[in-house]
């Protein structure tokens, strides 16, 4: 693989699929699998886990109802406001079932995990200013 296909490679894995949080750990882990001989769809197949789980929080699960929430959209992203985003908030939330999450529920989210709920919003926030 030459040096321009995998940088290229790296900038649509990263911007494509949002994944500032992550960058250096993408860089590392497709200079490791160049050096050991992999080909341009493997390296593909081996992102396809941190591309699904983008913003999932696997350092604490947020459960509402015994489900686990998978996804959040987040509204009230201002470049004035970075890099606090005390203005952003949920507007929206999926179960891992691809169910939507009520009002109700966004609120018991907050009320229940209001510190990981927070940090994800924060993170979301960062990597969709970063990413405009």
């Amino acid at each position: 693989m030459k040096k321009s296909e995998l940088q290229s490679l790296i900038r649509e894995c990263i911007n494509e699929e949002r994944l500032l949080a992550i960058r250096s750990k993408i860089r590392a882990s497709i200079r490791k699998l160049v050096s050991e001989g992999a080909t341009i769809q493997m390296i593909k197949e081996s992102l396809e886990p941190a591309v699904e789980g983008r913003y999932r929080d696997r350092q604490r699960m947020i459960k509402i109802n015994g489900k686990e929430v998978s996804s959040i959209d987040v509204d009230g992203i201002r470049g004035f406001d970075y890099p606090e985003f005390s203005d952003a908030f949920v507007s929206s939330a999926e179960f891992d079932d691809g169910t939507p999450l009520t009002d109700e529920q966004i609120d018991q989210m907050w009320k229940k995990y209001p510190d990981d709920v927070q940090d994800w919003v924060h993170r979301v926030a960062t990597e969709r200013y970063f990413n405009r």
